[in-house]
Parts: structure tokens; sequence; C-alpha cells
């Protein structure tokens, strides 16, 4: 990835923050494409596109990372209540809700899920609670070799 950073850095892209604005200004015409977008994010707007002109290519491997993780409080004054919301989330019918309303936001690991259907059979390159504590570290690392400027103090 900081080899891929660095090759990317090279080309002098042109950065923007939100992926709305990114995909709005593809939509436009400012700009040809786009790198490292979520998935929700630009089908979203894709549904909306009139003419057609935003579309997606999904890479090998998948890049999938903890998003919006869930979990219930351990002083919460119901816990039975709220791990019976999380059960149903993560059923066949709380994943199809997720997919309709979210949109597209639920599990790889729920069989028939929308996102599941789109890796399945795929590489994915998973950011998961095994490397959570090295994710600070990782975005330094990607940081420099993008070419970031540092914050400084005076």
């Amino acid at each position: 990835m900081v080899d891929y950073a660095r090759k990317l850095a090279a080309q002098e892209p042109v950065w923007v923050r939100g992926f709305t604005r990114a995909y709005m200004a593809i939509m436009a015409g400012e700009h040809a494409l786009h790198s490292f977008g979520n998935y929700n994010a630009i089908i979203r707007i894709a549904r909306n596109d009139p003419r057609g002109s935003l579309a997606f290519k999904v890479v090998e491997p998948v890049p999938v990372r903890i998003h919006e993780p869930q979990g219930v409080y351990r002083l919460a004054e119901h816990p039975y209540a709220a791990l019976l919301w999380l059960e149903f989330q993560a059923g066949p019918e709380g994943q199809k809700i997720i997919d309709q309303y979210e949109p597209l936001k639920s599990s790889i690991y729920a069989p028939g899920s929308e996102l599941e259907k789109l890796i399945r059979g795929r590489r994915i390159s998973l950011k998961g609670w095994d490397n959570w504590e090295a994710y600070t570290q990782w975005v330094g690392l990607l940081t420099e070799a993008f070419g970031f400027p540092k914050a400084q103090l005076k």
C-alpha cells in the first residue's frame, strides 16, 4: 500500500475531502476517476445519476474494514434489549433493511447480503480487530508516502 501511495502521489493527484464531492466532480466532468471510495457512497450517488456517467470498479484484493462497529455498553440499563437489537441487525431481515435504507452497509459475513454477494469468490484485504492497533501507524506511513504536509507546532 505504501508503494502504491508513493506512485499515486508522483502523479500529482487532486485531493478532495469527502466522497460525495469527488463523485459529483466526476459526474460534472471535472475529474475522470477517484480512488479509495466507499462502495455505499458511490452506489448512493450513482442511483441518482440520470446520465449514468458514474461507474465503479471493485479491485482485488477487495479492501474491507470494520465500519460503524456496534456494541452494548457494559453498564446499560437494558443490555438484553440492546443485544436483541444487535441480533436482529445481524440476521437476514436486518441485513436486508440495512442494504435497502443505509444503503449497502450490510455485513460481508451475512450470507445473501448485498456486500457478501459483491465480494463472494474474491480475495479480500481485511482491516479487522486483529490489526486495529496498527491503524494509526499505517495512516502515518501512508500520509508520509502521499506527501501530505505535517502540522507543526510554533
